[in-house]
């Protein structure tokens, strides 16, 4: 055990935290904050991990081990009868209690819980934290899943259709008008509903949202303050949650977006803090919770449910109530023992990744005065984090470490890359015989798939498996040759003259552990411009191309994690070169003078000799 210092360590853990945009907007003097953090102590860039996504990125922090050791690589599997492929799950009730969150194992627990002296942890909005595990210490936990237990996803009530229609945003609901009102029950937790009564104003522009004995003014443009809402059903106790409203169209339509229900605290059978009176309390001095996904408020942008004006006050809303939620930790001012003394708070934000997945397209060489307005949207962001680094500097102490870390980049993509596609025109896979791909493309075909005959496929990401039920393989072929042919085939791959496939690594390079066998075999990294997301586990188009003219714009799976390095920003000095997100718990843990247990995979750069530090700035 190391001595370690007497200070504190306040980490904020930034999905999507751009290393040349950061850099650039830091150039230019729109980052003062996190410019005066790093003078005279720390600015380098973080490599991502693989698979290169937020969820497998922070359970990787969170365990201190790659995604082969924890088991969440946030990729999709296939079913043992090869049927079907199912999509990352982020949230999986534990098989017992005293496990730490959601993951396959986790007998080591979080890396804070390997400490010996007491921490008190605060860890507020990281994935994998639902439900919240038992801590020595308080956890808030991160965004909750659509559709658990009935929770809606973003829901948008208009009086343009009849009905009912489900998008990859959130669900939209057909709403009638009549004499300036609509009645509605709204579907809940466990077959219960909550009924809405909406009395629209079209000379006041606003409509007022009535439940019950409570009621909230949507003004026009404008997202409503919450409304706590009762979902009954038979024989069952009601459930109390919080809706907000944004009022976005009266005529000729009316349009209202609810970004999603967050369920009581004490009325939810599964805990949302620990200890379960946590969030009960924010609740009560904050009037809500950022419990609403980033990303599916950018999914529903993507899918035209609600403009930008709306993601925006959205996701600002969010922004607001996990500062303030964190800052009251920073200063226990929560009034609870409990808090006192906390050696460890740590936020993680995931809101600059998901507006970047939308916006991306809209920049233009990272400056604001040569973007949209959309594009100059993600400065503002960027300088609300900015701002709450700020507030976090004036409330430090000389002896307090204050990290601000990101998983990853972005990129823009241009073009979106079918590999089963591929694989089917070179002969690697093969469908039924009869089975066509009509125009529109084949989905749900795993079913459809010839596995005698398929050699290798994949289920997006640019994950590559080998198919051991191929005759081939039976028979004695080896592996080898099969991911070799793969591999060679993928070299070749081109739209018009330029090569789509930048790198290919063998999954064993990459990956360790006891969930090894559920890694890829194969990683490819595409090149700028080209990415391949989790559609390929649905769906296998007409062509091998398709051209993204979605609204996801910006993406990062699937690409080189050389070409989308993040930073790291502290105001002490850290020393080493080639970081990733694996040594920041063995960091962590020296700076509080705890022991490093030796299977953490991260080195440890405060106490330990990591080498010459990498530079972050780069022209």
């Amino acid at each position: 055990m190391t001595n370690g210092s007497k200070g504190r360590v306040i980490f904020l853990g930034v999905d999507g935290l751009d290393a040349s945009l950061t850099e650039y907007w830091l150039d230019k003097g729109f980052l003062p904050h996190m410019s005066k953090l790093a003078t005279g102590g720390t600015l380098c860039r973080l490599i991502p991990l693989r698979p290169n996504q937020h969820s497998a990125s922070w359970a990787s922090f969170l365990t201190g081990v790659n995604p082969a050791e924890h088991g969440h690589l946030a990729l999709p599997r296939m079913d043992g009868d090869h049927k079907r492929a199912r999509l990352p799950e982020l949230v999986v009730i534990p098989r017992r209690l005293g496990r730490a969150g959601i993951f396959p194992l986790l007998e080591r627990g979080y890396f804070f819980s390997a400490f010996k002296k007491d921490i008190r942890p605060v860890m507020m909005g990281f994935p994998h934290t639902f439900p919240a595990p038992h801590i020595k210490g308080h956890l808030l936990a991160g965004c909750l899943p659509s559709s658990f237990e009935g929770l809606a996803s973003p829901l948008l009530l208009t009086s343009e259709i009849g009905g009912k229609d489900e998008l990859d945003g959130g669900q939209i609901i057909g709403v009638q008008v009549a004499e300036n009102t609509v009645s509605l029950r709204l579907q809940g937790p466990n077959f219960t509903s909550a009924p809405l009564r909406i009395v629209i104003e079209p000379d006041k522009e606003r409509a007022v949202v009535h439940s019950r004995r409570r009621s909230v003014e949507a003004r026009l443009g404008k997202l409503s303050e919450p409304l706590q809402v009762s979902f009954v059903g038979w024989l069952r106790r009601p459930r109390r949650a919080l809706l907000r409203f944004l009022l976005s169209s009266i005529t000729p339509h009316l349009r209202i977006f609810i970004p999603g229900v967050l369920p009581h605290p004490m009325d939810f059978p599964y805990r949302l803090s620990q200890p379960r009176f946590y969030a009960a309390r924010l609740i009560r001095i904050l009037g809500d919770l950022p419990f609403i996904d980033p990303r599916l408020i950018a999914a529903a942008h993507s899918s035209g449910m609600v403009d930008m004006m709306g993601v925006s006050q959205i996701l600002e809303q969010n922004m607001r109530l996990s500062s303030e939620a964190f800052l009251r930790a920073l200063e226990n001012n929560l009034l609870h023992p409990r808090l006192a003394g906390s050696r460890l708070l740590a936020l993680n934000i995931g809101i600059i990744d998901a507006l970047q997945h939308v916006v991306w397209g809209d920049l233009r060489k990272r400056s604001p005065k040569e973007s949209s307005s959309q594009g100059k949207l993600l400065l503002v962001f960027y300088r609300l984090l900015d701002s709450l680094v700020g507030r976090i500097l004036e409330r430090i102490g000389e002896d307090d470490m204050l990290i601000v870390a990101g998983d990853s980049g972005q990129r823009r993509v241009s073009y979106l890359v079918s590999l089963n596609r591929y694989f089917l025109e070179r002969g690697l896979l093969h469908l039924k015989e009869g089975v066509r791909i009509p125009q529109i493309g084949l989905h749900d075909f795993w079913d459809k798939v010839d596995w005698d005959r398929t050699r290798v496929y994949s289920l997006g990401g640019g994950s590559i498996y080998l198919n051991r039920s191929y005759k081939g393989y039976q028979q004695g072929r080896r592996s080898e040759e099969n991911l070799a042919e793969a591999r060679e085939a993928l070299v070749r791959l081109k739209c018009g003259k330029n090569l789509v496939v930048k790198d290919i690594t063998y999954g064993r390079v990459i990956f360790s552990g006891e969930f090894f066998e559920k890694t890829p075999h194969l990683m490819v990294d595409f090149a700028p411009g080209f990415a391949s997301g989790y559609e390929e586990a649905d769906r296998i188009p007409r062509e091998v191309f398709s051209e993204n003219q979605g609204g996801w714009s910006g993406e990062h799976l699937s690409l080189h994690p050389q070409a989308l390095p993040s930073l790291l920003i502290s105001n002490l000095p850290i020393k080493g070169a080639n970081l990733t997100l694996l040594d920041l718990p063995p960091t962590i843990a020296s700076f509080l003078g705890q022991d490093i247990p030796d299977w953490w995979e991260g080195r440890d750069l405060w106490g330990g000799e990591a080498g010459e530090i990498q530079s972050g700035m780069k022209e």
